[in-house]
């Protein structure tokens, strides 16, 4: 990724000051996003992402356009790492995502990082890890082109969106959002 030094494999001062301020920002919006009342709980089961500390996975079922639910549903991926402190009431808590598009946040390289950073908040705050829709633990997009990596990317995408049909309008910011709601 850009900005890593190739010598160390470390971000260098300014993508690092990028990374805390994009992460700051994140948790700071979890925390006004309110508790939905009456959202369906989803079953959840021990997970290892790599961390010393568990995590718990699920999953909820999503339709793959909201506009059109004949087109079928897809699964949608999270993790929870509830609080260490349990003594005291629970905070809001903070939701993060990996900005890929197309990278997992479950994976255990964006986990370990954001454990770390978020370490002091972690104590009243759980933390959910949204794998976005085709990606992570989530249901995966079957597109050949885009898997074996062979074709120009623009061209692949256009070939995934011939062979999706019209379930290709449902990989989108707008339903990702819904899903994560």
């Amino acid at each position: 990724r850009e900005g890593v030094d190739e010598s160390t494999g470390s971000l260098g001062r300014q993508p690092m000051k990028r990374l805390m301020r994009d992460m700051l920002t994140l948790v700071l919006l979890a925390l006004l996003v309110p508790d939905p009342a009456g959202a369906a709980a989803a079953r959840l089961r021990r997970c290892d992402l790599g961390l010393p500390r568990p995590f718990r996975c699920g999953h909820v079922v999503a339709p793959i356009r909201r506009v059109d639910p004949g087109l079928g549903t897809t699964r949608v991926a999270f993790a929870v790492r509830t609080r260490s402190d349990r003594s005291r009431p629970a905070l809001a808590p903070i939701v993060a995502m990996d900005g890929g598009p197309g990278y997992s946040s479950t994976d255990g390289p964006f986990a370990r990082s954001l454990v770390a950073v978020l370490a002091p908040l972690l104590r009243r705050h759980d933390l959910v890890l949204f794998d976005e829709r085709g990606s992570g633990r989530s249901d995966v997009v079957g597109c050949a082109p885009l898997q074996r990596g062979l074709t120009q990317e623009a061209i692949a995408v256009g070939e995934c969106a011939d062979q999706l049909g019209p379930r290709f309008a449902g990989y989108t910011t707008a339903e990702a959002a819904h899903d994560l709601e």
